[in-house]
C-alpha cells in the first residue's frame, strides 16, 4: 500500500524572489496556485545527521537554527512504509533513489507517470516530463558538458496534463474529493512543452 505523507518538501527561503499566490475557481473546483521562481526551491527529505524530517514544523526548525527562513512548503511525492520516497529522488546533483518504473496498484503506478526536475546549465531550468523522457534527459546530461545533472528531480507519480490533454485514467464524474498538490512549469507550458504539467498525489 502507498502512503501520501507530507514529508518530501519543497522549501523557499528568504532572500529569494516574492511568491505570488492567487486562489482560482475553475470546473466547480477551488484551487490555490502559488508561483515561486525555480531557481528558490530546494527538495528536503533528511537533516544533515540523516534523520527523516517527517514534518513540516521539523524542517521549519532545522533551516531557522541555520538563519534561514522557510517562506513556502508543500508535499512533494508519495512513500513507502518508514518514509521512503515511491520512486526517484535526486538531490543536490546526486541521484539519492532510482527511477521506479514496476506496475503496481495506487495513483503512484499510473502511467504516464512523470517526474519533475531542475537542471542546471545552457540547457537546463524547470523540467516536467514523463519518466521515459527524464531518463534520456539524464543520459544526456552525462555527454553534453553544458547540461548539468539534474539540482533535484522527484518521481512524483501520474501526470495530469499530457500534450495539453487530461491523463486517461482521470475519469468524468469520479467521486474521490480528496486534496492534491499538482506541480507546473509555465516556461514549458509558454513554449508549448510536450508535458507542461505534473501531478504530485
Amino acid at each position: 500500500m502507498k502512503f501520501l505523507l507530507i514529508l518530501l518538501l519543497l522549501p523557499a527561503v528568504s532572500g529569494a524572489a516574492e511568491i505570488r499566490e492567487e486562489k482560482v475557481h475553475y470546473a466547480n473546483a477551488d484551487f490555490r496556485v502559488v508561483r515561486i521562481e525555480p531557481d528558490d526551491l530546494k527538495v528536503v527529505w533528511k537533516d544533515s545527521a540523516g534523520e527523516i524530517f517527517g514534518t513540516f514544523d521539523k524542517v521549519q526548525e532545522d533551516f531557522s537554527k541555520k538563519g534561514r527562513t522557510v517562506r513556502f512548503l508543500m508535499n512533494g511525492g508519495i512513500f513507502e512504509p518508514g518514509c521512503i520516497p515511491s520512486g526517484l529522488l535526486a538531490q543536490d546533483w546526486k541521484v539519492v533513489l532510482p527511477l521506479n518504473t514496476k506496475d503496481g496498484k495506487g495513483n503512484f503506478f499510473l502511467k504516464p507517470n512523470g517526474v519533475v526536475s531542475m537542471w542546471i546549465g545552457g540547457h537546463g531550468g524547470p523540467q516536467v516530463s514523463t519518466v521515459e523522457d527524464w531518463k534520456a534527459r539524464y543520459d544526456l546530461s552525462r555527454r553534453v558538458r553544458d547540461l548539468r545533472a539534474p539540482n533535484f528531480a522527484v518521481q512524483s507519480g501520474p501526470l495530469l496534463l499530457i500534450g495539453g490533454k487530461r491523463h486517461p485514467a482521470f475519469k468524468e464524474g469520479s467521486e474521490s474529493r480528496l486534496h492534491r498538490t499538482a506541480s507546473a512549469s509555465m516556461r514549458m507550458a509558454n513554449s508549448s512543452a510536450r508535458s507542461p504539467y505534473g501531478a504530485r498525489r
